[in-house]
């Protein structure tokens, strides 16, 4: 029984709703056919769908999706749908501004949730914090990034962060090319190179960019090639430049020159390949005895089937077998650590110091030991290494000089950037290297983390000098350089060698004229992965172009692996735009008061110079947004310090009874305060309920007028606009408040100290209660993390306050003694603070109300832009795909509309559909929608509007629409939404017509003309015209229609 009390609690009931719908989603996946695929991307965030199921399930499929196969090539089609989904609808369950890094967080948390499936209770938390995630309040917001250790970014999203070097399921990562885009996403990463190995599959890059594309990552594609030089092998990162889009990437793979490359990386893949199972031929037949007689367990025989399917769609390398290997041993040793454990409760004190030791070796089997100890090239020599030149069978590819390799690259792609990894070289190999390229080595990798961490990176600074002495152009420092090196014994010593650096020392002009008209480029890289143990986190950023608490959180951050030794120059550049639409008094203003840039949107831009990048430990400004985890054990032996218990928290209360607890918070304090300053018995007792019911019903009015009021024909419940979690917060802030305005400022403050009333002097008493009151508006406002914007709003709205209460005090003065027959100074004298009280509230619930209705007109047009851009859309790929027919004209008859669209693509058919239920959603059940609606229509040209209202028509084809709903498009439980359809239909195109009917009735032509040059959405109608003109075709339809048709053409044509 007190289990069951204390579940109810804790969370939510929607909170445990969830959880059981979203642990359905994890368990049954998703089995989908391909139209119900095209009906589910084509769904609004904010659409129909949200009849029948929430943004959270849907974020749940998607997550699954995109978990479900990490690292298997198959099901892109599917990872691409989910990631679309799920990164429209994070983006759309942002109520705020705040809404980029909102989104962020609720990924993060989406996928803790999924992964916690089977933990119940924390499953649960997880739930109820995406809840209040998603209100977008910036305080919570930003403690959550913190808890996730993600940094904040601006919301302008113009940071400058990168990684040059990363890895995915390919390669040596453990992520598929989706998955790694979204991660990129929610750690912030603006631009992103990803890293192959001699090849790349083309159905990996389209996933690659595609998904990128999605997420509104910049990507590049990298091939690592190796080129002998002297006694070993350099690498180089081959970045081909120059695409617009995934077509051009694909197109360019498929040149037979790229064709021919790419078939001879496969080749030495398969042959390092079967260098790798040579070595576990190897391991099965020597190796493993030797650990089975160290470590005291029975080492099975290993199978090339078990090992491939462990590698799966990566790269095989001796990395990979190291821990394939210790995968299938770790069973071995936890069983056996298991039995020391149990030896060790009854084992007498001389005996329990050699099984802890027993226990702490078998701990130390991990895959760094494997490999150190039998699988690294030197323990196998017999065997040869790709790590070292050799004249035997390897493929030609690895057998091809610097110069050869440069010269090849170039070749196929002149525009593209070549990348020195300089990990295991010095400065003066760097400078050997840079004269065979001639200026063909574009970049020099001067960071990489996992190097770095490794060991390898000895010689960064050295080569940092020599790149910054050739970029300047520094001809006295590089010839000091060349000098210095010359003079070390590997190269003094070696007369060949000296002779080279000679040649350098007589042309010192001749290398930096590689790199006169453009620097020698720096990339900073990860090299991300998981490595034998070690995961190397993605993602440097440039803390000076954060927002100003993620430069604090790294200023306290006093982790190495988190600050690196680089300083990279960095400049803002502040943009002005002009909006779509400027009104007479703003260009009034720029006219005469000489204010240019009045009215214009600004935004900043950041510039980095990446080529002037210093490696320094004084001024550095790069962090590191991934950090490092390291691996040394296998977890057997307990660790104290980082054991720490799970604490559900009072936050984690049940949303209704905490906020019981905030409004009792609020009330106790304010009713003790009337109940000592009060003589009269109405404000003792019922003081505090006047002063709770001032701002309750105001935020009450407030939240309606801001979803748009009681509007004709909408279906919005007036109770579903209502935040009582907000309501809860303000009545528990305004409660306290009556401590302060009351008890301290009205009572003791102008009552006793000063002596002054609102009867002697109201303008004085007003002014003080509401700069004290603004005071303590703004300082909670902080508290509670608002922006700058609010805090100071708050300020000014009490000051707009004075004059509402000297008015409202003039009004009550008079209406008070008629209807108490009390003189007016007995009641407004000691009710003076809640006047003051009412003024501001009625100013806050003026200002706030307006504030909240534009952000949901924002929301709203936001929406119908993302529609109408998808309809568009449609109706131009309907065009080009049947151009003998008249698209526009055979709207109107949505029949044969129907019919014809279906025979050749029946997911057009379900899009066109699907698009227009989305709207008609959209316009009922959204707040401020038929405003936004309205609005916009009236940007749109005469044409556009036609094609508006005519795409909607097949909504009239009531029997395919209830086909589409019957087949389980929207799932099982689809009754709602279908009956919601069948009875508005008819009453939403009837409105939609009438609305465009006035606006061509009421907007002269010229206004139509400026509206065409304004409307983003006339580039996809005239590009669809100016096509359709080209291959002869005529408008046809109706008398009527061709009327209608002739003037859209005609307004088209002018602008054009």
């Amino acid at each position: 029984m007190s289990h069951k009390v204390n579940q109810s609690l804790r969370f939510d009931k929607k909170d445990r709703d969830l959880l059981v719908k979203i642990n359905e989603v994890i368990d049954s996946g998703n089995v989908s056919s391909a139209e119900q695929e095209t009906f589910r991307t084509s769904l609004h965030p904010h659409g129909i769908q949200n009849m029948v199921s929430t943004h959270e399930e849907r974020m749940a499929m998607a997550e699954v999706n995109l978990l479900q196969r990490l690292n298997d090539g198959t099901g892109v089609e599917a990872r691409l749908s989910a990631l679309k989904t799920l990164h429209e609808e994070v983006l759309y369950s942002a109520q705020t501004p705040f809404r980029f890094n909102t989104s962020r967080v609720l990924i993060q948390l989406m996928k803790e949730i999924v992964r916690a499936r089977g933990n119940e209770e924390e499953q649960l938390r997880l739930i109820h914090d995406f809840q209040k995630v998603a209100a977008g309040n910036p305080r919570i917001v930003r403690a959550f990034l913190s808890k996730f250790f993600l940094l904040e970014m601006p919301e302008e999203w113009n940071q400058k962060t990168m990684d040059d070097h990363v890895h995915d399921a390919n390669t040596m990562g453990r992520k598929n090319p989706t998955y790694l885009v979204m991660d990129a996403r929610v750690k912030g990463i603006r631009r992103l190179t990803v890293v192959y190995y001699n090849f790349v599959d083309p159905k990996v890059v389209y996933e690659l960019y595609e998904a990128a594309h999605i997420m509104g990552i910049s990507v590049r594609l990298g091939i690592k090639f190796k080129a002998r030089f002297h006694d070993r092998y350099v690498e180089f990162l081959w970045t081909p430049k120059g695409f617009t889009d995934t077509k051009s990437v694909l197109d360019f793979l498929k040149e037979p020159e790229t064709e021919a490359l790419m078939q001879e990386g496969r080749a030495v893949e398969d042959w390092a390949r079967e260098e790798v199972l040579q070595t576990l031929e190897v391991f099965n037949a020597k190796h493993a005895a030797e650990i089975s007689k160290e470590w005291g367990i029975e080492v099975p025989p290993l199978s090339e089937e078990e090992f491939d399917d462990y590698v799966g769609m990566g790269q095989t390398t001796l990395i990979r077998l190291s821990e394939f290997v210790h995968s299938k041993l770790l069973p071995l040793v936890e069983a056996e650590a298991e039995k020391v454990k149990q030896e060790l409760l009854c084992a007498s004190a001389e005996d329990q110091g050699v099984l802890q030791e027993r226990l702490k070796k078998l701990d130390e089997l991990t895959s760094v030991v494997l490999y150190q100890r039998w699988l690294r090239p030197s323990r196998n020599p017999e065997i040869p290494s790709l790590s070292e030149p050799a004249d035997d069978g390897r493929p030609n590819l690895l057998k091809i000089d610097v110069q050869g390799l440069l010269s090849r690259l170039m070749h196929i792609r002149p525009s593209s950037r070549i990348t020195l990894l300089t990990g295991k070289l010095t400065d003066a190999d760097v400078l050997e290297l840079l004269w065979l390229g001639e200026g063909r080595i574009s970049h020099l990798e001067i960071l990489n983390m996992k190097e770095r961490e490794l060991g390898r990176v000895k010689h960064v600074n050295e080569i940092n000098q020599l790149q910054q002495a050739i970029n300047r152009h520094n001809a006295i420092e590089l010839k000091r350089i060349i000098q210095d090196m010359r003079q070390r014994p590997e190269i003094a010593q070696k007369p060949e060698r000296s002779a080279l650096f000679n040649e350098f020392l007589e042309n010192i002009p001749r290398i930096m004229s590689f790199y006169a008209n453009q620097p020698l480029g720096s990339r900073f890289g990860s090299d991300s992965t998981t490595i034998l143990g070690t995961r190397f986190g993605m993602g440097f950023a440039v803390p000076d172009t954060l927002p100003r608490g993620a430069q604090k959180m790294i200023e306290k951050e006093s982790d190495e692996s988190f600050q690196i030794p680089l300083h990279v120059p960095v400049q803002c550049i502040d943009v002005y735009s002009e909006p779509e639409e400027v009104s007479p008094f703003v260009k009034w203003v720029r006219k005469n008061l000489g204010f240019t840039k009045f009215g214009m949107k600004h935004s900043r831009e950041w510039v980095a110079t990446y080529a002037n990048a210093e490696v320094t430990t004084n001024n550095c400004n790069v962090v590191s947004l991934g950090g490092i985890t390291r691996g040394n054990t296998n977890g057997l032996v307990a660790d104290e310090t980082k054991q720490k218990k799970e604490k559900t928290g009072f936050s984690y209360t049940n949303t209704t009874i905490l906020n019981i607890i905030k409004v009792t918070i609020g009330f106790l304090p304010a009713f003790l305060t009337f109940m000592l300053t009060q003589n009269w018995w109405v404000l003792a007792w019922f003081g505090a309920l006047i002063w709770f019911s001032i701002t309750g019903i105001r935020n009450i009015i407030q939240a309606v007028i801001a979803g748009g009021g009681f509007q004709k024909g909408a279906r919005i419940d007036w109770k579903s606009l209502i935040n009582w979690s907000r309501v809860s917060d303000s009545l528990m802030y305004t409660g306290m408040s009556v401590v302060l305005l009351e008890g301290f400022t009205r009572n003791v403050l102008l009552g006793h100290i000063l002596g002054i009333t609102v009867d002697k002097a109201p303008l004085l008493v007003f002014s003080i209660i509401a700069l004290a009151n603004g005071l303590y508006i703004s300082s909670h406002n902080i508290f509670r993390g608002f922006p700058k914007t609010a805090v100071v709003g708050n300020l000014f709205r009490s000051i707009l306050a004075i004059p509402v209460a000297m008015v409202y005090n003039v009004i009550l003065a008079m209406i008070l003694p008629i209807i108490t027959g009390m003189p007016a100074a007995a009641i407004l004298v000691p009710a003076a603070a809640i006047v003051s009280k009412f003024a501001s509230d009625t100013v806050a619930g003026v200002i706030e109300s307006v504030a909240d209705r534009r952000n949901n007109y924002r929301l709203r047009t936001s929406d119908f832009r993302m529609s109408t851009k998808a309809l568009f859309s449609c109706f131009e790929r309907m065009e080009l795909a049947f151009p003998k027919k008249d698209i526009l004209s055979l709207m109107s008859r949505p029949a044969d509309f129907i019919r014809v669209i279906s025979e050749r693509s029946k997911s057009m058919e379900i899009e066109c559909i699907v698009i227009s239920l989305d709207l008609m959603y959209i316009w009922y059940y959204q707040p401020c929608a038929q405003h936004a609606f309205l609005t916009e229509l009236k940007r749109m040209s005469a044409e556009e509007r036609l094609v508006f209202v005519r795409f909607q028509k097949s909504l009239t084809e009531y029997k395919e629409v209830s086909r589409l709903f019957l087949s389980g498009m929207l799932g099982s439980n689809f009754s709602k939404a279908l009956a919601f359809y069948l009875d508005n239909y008819k009453a939403y195109l009837t409105a939609i017509e009438d609305i465009c009917r006035k606006i061509e009735e009421r907007s002269p032509v010229e206004l139509q003309e400026v509206h065409v040059k304004n409307s983003s959405l006339t580039a996809a109608v005239v590009w669809v015209k100016t096509q359709t003109t080209a291959l002869g075709r005529r408008l046809r339809g109706k008398k009527e229609e061709s009327l209608a048709q002739e003037a859209a053409e005609k307004t088209t044509t002018e602008n054009v």
